[in-house]
């Protein structure tokens, strides 16, 4: 059964189609079990697109760091959430917090591919 579009493509967005681009290159996606990184997670995987989904939870900063570090990716995408919209509203340092860790995480790793510590 398809389902149908309720909603037309924002002309503000454009279509990615250009899949090509990634061949040959690992992706990295955390939030892959979400509407949005499963849709991306999805096209990439059927267009032949190397993907290596974060599996974890998102705050746990030492399995992500650790996951960080077992693959030598060349593109991360971060679709995540650490908690609700509605979560974020009524506790915005939460949020705050959670993007410094991931910040931070994803700079670490990248600190240490480059500079082989």
């Amino acid at each position: 059964m398809k389902c149908p579009q309720l909603f037309n493509q924002p002309p503000f967005i454009p279509i990615f189609e250009d899949y090509d681009y990634f061949k040959g290159e690992l992706i990295g996606i955390a939030g892959h079990r979400g509407v949005l990184g499963r849709i991306l997670y999805e096209r990439l995987l059927n267009h032949g697109v190397r993907v290596e989904a974060y599996p974890g939870d998102i705050n746990n900063v030492a399995s992500l760091g650790a996951w960080f570090g077992e693959y030598d990716l060349d593109y991360f995408f971060h679709f995540a959430a650490v908690i609700s919209a509605n979560k974020v509203n009524t506790n915005p340092l939460r949020a705050h917090d959670f993007m410094q860790i991931i910040t931070t995480t994803e700079f670490n790793a990248e600190e240490r591919y480059h500079h082989g510590s």
